[in-house]
């Protein structure tokens, strides 16, 4: 007999996929071309008090965001930012774009809603196929689009701020995949392909 969680459980798991679409919704923010809103949601902290947010689910692991965010603030404090010089380099990013990290992260946005219905409704075995779902979709388009668009704003002279930006998406791919992205910030070349599942 297949057993079910219960409605406690099923209820903490529709909130893990809450939290989760939160932050794939907060890439999406500032891996989109930005407007003067996500400026101000930088200039005044907002959007990275809205991180550590929505990754307190984590707990402990939710430090390894500690070091990107600081790199945001510190970028943005030591540099006087406008709309003008955060979209340094996001007209090139998107020109060269083969895969679109925007409808990628979209279609993740839908499996992820569909997902936290399951588990309200209940149907716990759906919420799993989709579950399923989503890292095939993590691995096989979201990987290649996100290693595309963090090469290409490295190389388009990026802002400070935008090279900041990219630790924190980084780290949320580390998350979501289990593989060791952020090691490959570390070298000049950034082989995103190269991560290894963490041990």
């Amino acid at each position: 007999m297949t057993e079910h969680p219960t409605p406690e459980v099923a209820q903490l798991m529709a909130g893990i996929v809450d939290n989760r679409a939160r932050m794939w919704e907060l890439v999406q923010e500032v891996t989109a071309q930005p407007d003067q809103d996500v400026v101000e949601r930088l200039v005044s902290g907002e959007w990275i008090s809205d991180v550590q947010e929505a990754v307190q689910w984590l707990g402990d692991a939710a430090e390894r965001f500690r070091p990107g965010l600081l790199a945001v603030e510190e970028a943005v404090d030591d540099s006087p930012m406008t709309l003008a010089s955060l979209m340094a380099g996001y007209n090139a990013i998107v020109a060269r774009q083969r895969t679109s990290l925007a409808d990628c992260i979209s279609d993740l946005m839908g499996q992820l809603a569909a997902e936290r219905r399951a588990w309200a409704s209940g149907d716990d075995e759906y919420a799993k196929t989709l579950r399923l779902a989503e890292h095939d979709q993590l691995h096989h388009r979201m990987v290649p689009a996100i290693q595309q668009w963090c090469y290409d704003a490295l190389h388009q002279q990026a802002s400070p701020v935008l090279a900041s930006l990219i630790k924190v998406v980084v780290i949320v791919l580390s998350m979501e995949t289990g593989r060791d992205f952020e090691r490959g910030m570390e070298g000049r070349e950034f082989r995103i392909t190269d991560a290894l599942p963490r041990g």
